[in-house]
């Protein structure tokens, strides 16, 4: 079970006072660096002007200045007693600024029933918590989703509404956070259908304008308005339908003709090697693989990093020191859900590269070489 929470003008709520107090008390903000921080988030004051009309000046009582950098973070500084609310019921969270999401496994009693007591429990405390510290939890604005299998969705669902601040939040089919639709299937069908709408927007915008543009542009306006729509979070599309994948690359192979202003007979995997473009397939597994480096070499984030482990036979074989990771087998690998997990497909990625790519400790190095590899098997692929 998924819960998204909804603030209600959540960086416009902060209390000063109590901002203040929890960074002084709970993260040991003192002297200099306090008076630092109240002087950046108090004495501020705002108007509204139409035309040469201005309205009265009125002090910021509250708030932190939204579109800055400090703004998330002091955020987040402020709602952190939320996690330790959340731990105590015994929920999992993900909190990032404003967003925040609880998720717990649930089970089916004899009667085939879900019990959302723990979860309703939770979402309670946490209201109170809100309001106590001038927030406004928006249940019409929160999310529930059951995630699993289509009969444990339906199990999920018959065992009624999630309720949050008193009231009743039915459960969705889908729910976007950070720009990704997560359906209860893990199906990521919507999402796709999504990232292909948003490019193809795009896509017939540059087809309009690429005749009064250079190549080099061309490229330039092709990975900044498109590219950055397919690869955003690419890495969640691993295992995902062959359907899904054909959508994808079938924008991309369109995007490259119309950067080689090609017509539609001009063959797709040439275009994309003259435009030395890796194709979807292939882009999932290089995020995967950058993604592994990354935690292999700072071990954070950690609920990330707790998940990929190195592989240490029970006695010495020549693939001791090959650098592998341990993959999961047996029932895991076949389950349509946790074959999707980053447990599987990161150690099966990471394995797949060839050692030169393992022991590379250049992370440039590392990319040029990884981009190589990937380029080879794609060559080596009909598309």
């Amino acid at each position: 079970m998924l819960i998204a929470l909804d603030i209600s003008a959540a960086f416009d709520t902060i209390d000063h006072d109590i901002l203040c107090q929890r960074a002084n008390s709970d993260f040991g903000f003192q002297d200099t660096a306090l008076a630092w921080l109240r002087s950046f988030v108090s004495g501020r004051s705002n108007y509204v002007c139409v035309n040469n009309a201005r309205s009265p000046v009125t002090q910021c009582s509250s708030g932190v200045p939204q579109g800055s950098v400090l703004g998330p973070i002091l955020f987040a500084l402020y709602t952190s007693p939320v996690a330790k609310i959340i731990i105590r019921h015994g929920l999992q969270y993900h909190m990032y600024a404003d967003d925040t999401q609880l998720y717990t496994a649930l089970k089916q009693n004899k009667q085939n029933n879900i019990d959302l007591t723990v979860i309703q429990q939770c979402t309670n405390d946490i209201h109170r918590w809100y309001a106590e510290n001038g927030m406004l939890l928006n249940p019409t604005k929160s999310e529930a989703m059951a995630v699993g299998t289509r009969a444990q969705v339906a199990a999920a669902s018959a065992s009624g509404a999630v309720v949050v601040a008193g009231k009743r939040v039915p459960l969705s089919d889908s729910v976007k956070l950070l720009g990704v639709t997560i359906d209860s299937l893990l199906s990521f069908d919507k999402h796709v259908t999504n990232v292909v709408r948003g490019c193809n927007y795009h896509l017939r915008s540059l087809r309009h304008i690429r005749p009064l543009i250079t190549s080099e542009v061309a490229k330039i306006v092709a990975c900044s308005m498109v590219f950055s729509r397919l690869d955003y979070c690419n890495a969640l599309l691993y295992d995902t339908t062959d359907k899904n994948v054909k959508k994808l690359q079938t924008v991309q192979n369109d995007l490259a003709r119309v950067v080689l202003q090609a017509n539609r007979q001009t063959s797709a995997k040439q275009s994309l090697r003259t435009l030395h473009w890796l194709p979807i397939k292939y882009r999932i597994d290089y995020k995967i693989a950058v993604t592994v480096y990354k935690l292999r070499q700072s071990h954070l984030p950690s609920y990330l990093s707790e998940l990929i482990v190195d592989y240490q036979p029970a006695r010495t074989l020549r693939s001791s020191d090959k650098l592998l990771l341990r993959e999961l087998g047996g029932p895991v690998r076949k389950l349509a859900l946790s074959s999707k997990s980053f447990s599987v497909s990161g150690p099966a990625v990471w394995n797949s590269l060839p050692f030169n790519c393992r022991e590379c400790n250049d992370f440039t190095t590392f990319k040029r070489l990884l981009k190589s590899e990937l380029f080879i098997r794609a060559n080596n692929v009909n598309t």
